[in-house]
């Protein structure tokens, strides 16, 4: 079965200097073999991959029977055989990028725009080998290779329990090679590990549940189970209440402090906390919709496929921009692969317009926008009517697909509504579960 690799950033604790310096060596040498290979393209450029990672390596590295044309070992003492490897690799990749985009640019003929230039800067992060610059010590306690007063030494480095105890629950005993990297004044192990890939849900429509999932910003998301004869199974409101508050208090400091002008309107501490605040929301809201599709074993989640660019004025309008449901989506889909559940869209036109029972459109509460009053007098959640009409939609457009021209043409006689899907509710696909089975 293959495999999807997937990595995880465990924070290092009692960070030591050190490592700020192993970064900066690491960069550097890889720009001095940068404008190695750059300058020997002419002679690189025919060879096979294999040949040209060969050729530069002996261009840069002395041994007993190769003297090399650069110093390379004498500009970066003592450096590791594994990281100089690795930079080789890295810094062939590179100058074969920049070519081919130079002679793109010279085939296009377009003189409007500069031609591109070979960037010697690059902000990468060094690989650890296992064995060779990486080992563990103890459960939370590992050496690492370090460049530290001009050599490279071990240098004993702690991670936090809680991200030790994440490995444990993901079976990963037996570390692979992790990349050292740096977040902010942070230093971090980026460790990379495999899952095999779960066979996604290939059950037919008609036996199908889904987890339909209207994304909004009076509820993070509401959550319908259901089922394709249109039975409703379960709900779930996800919220979180505490951090909305805490983001209300947050974007009316931001609108005092814009107000000012000046000075006191530096605000980039501010937004840095609304944005970590805001992407945490996020998370949370993708992990509790895959949580409770794994834990109702739904085959598919159907989102609405939201695009609300130009589309929002007015006193909402910060407030939507900060909403990532596009982000929220991404999220799901992932998770929701790793468990072997299907994601799809479906068109968001009407679907919190229209009552779910078919009596027509809805009316929002002036004063509490996430109530409606539907036509009949009835009062509902707005978010969980949407959610009903989503999954609605989807198994509509779904056993359309497995049904005959002939049997559309009788179900679209007995459901008109059927005709154009925008204005199709749950009432719809229960009707049309009825024409079907007649």
């Amino acid at each position: 079965m293959p495999k999807t690799i997937v990595s995880y950033k465990a924070k290092i604790l009692q960070v030591n200097k050190s490592l700020e310096a192993t970064l900066t060596v690491y960069r550097d040498a890889l720009t001095f073999v940068i404008e190695i290979v750059n300058c020997e393209w002419c002679s690189l450029s025919s060879l096979m991959p294999k040949e040209q990672y060969n050729t530069v390596e002996k261009l840069i590295h002395t041994t007993k029977q190769n003297k090399a044309k650069y110093d390379f070992d004498a500009k970066f003492y003592k450096f590791p055989s594994y990281l100089r490897r690795n930079i080789v690799a890295t810094a062939i990749g590179k100058v074969s990028s920049y070519r081919s985009n130079v002679d793109n640019y010279l085939l296009s003929g377009n003189k409007k725009h500069n031609p591109p230039s070979l960037n010697l800067k690059h902000y990468e992060f060094p690989a650890l080998y296992k064995g060779n610059m990486f080992v563990q010590v103890r459960e939370n306690e590992f050496k690492i290779k370090a460049y530290k007063n001009n050599d490279w030494v071990w240098v004993h480095v702690r991670l936090r329990q809680q991200d030790i105890n994440y490995f444990k629950k993901k079976n990963l005993v037996s570390y692979y090679s992790p990349v050292l990297e740096k977040r902010g004044r942070s230093f971090y192990l980026r460790f990379p590990f495999g899952y095999k890939k779960t066979k996604l849900s290939g059950v037919p429509a008609s036996r199908q549940t889904v987890l339909a999932v209207d994304l909004g910003y009076n509820h993070s998301a509401v959550c319908s189970i259901m089922r394709s004869n249109g039975t409703v199974t379960g709900r779930k409101f996800i919220n979180q209440p505490v951090e909305k508050d805490q983001m209300g208090h947050l974007l009316n400091r931001l609108k005092v402090k814009q107000a000012q002008g000046g000075r006191y309107a530096e605000n980039s501490k501010l937004w840095a906390r609304i944005n970590n605040l805001n992407r945490a929301i996020s998370e949370q809201t993708a992990n509790d919709i895959v949580d409770y599709a794994v834990q109702n074993k739904v085959d598919v989640i159907v989102f609405e496929y939201l695009n609300l660019k130009g589309k929002v004025y007015g006193s909402k309008k910060q407030k939507l921009h900060l909403w990532k449901k596009r982000f929220v989506y991404q999220l799901c889909l992932r998770k929701a692969h790793f468990a072997g559940i299907r994601v799809s869209p479906v068109n968001p036109a009407n679907t919190s317009k229209l009552a779910f029972d078919g009596t027509g459109k809805v009316k929002r509460d002036e004063k509490n926008y996430s109530l409606c009053t539907f036509q009949s007098g009835k009062q509902y959640s707005t978010d969980l009517n949407a959610s009903y009409n989503i999954g609605a939609r989807y198994f509509i457009r779904e056993l359309k697909k497995a049904v005959s021209e002939k049997k559309w043409s009788d179900c679209l006689a007995k459901v008109p509504d059927l005709q154009q899907r925008t204005q199709c509710t749950l009432s719809t696909l229960i009707s049309f579960h009825v024409a079907l089975a007649v």
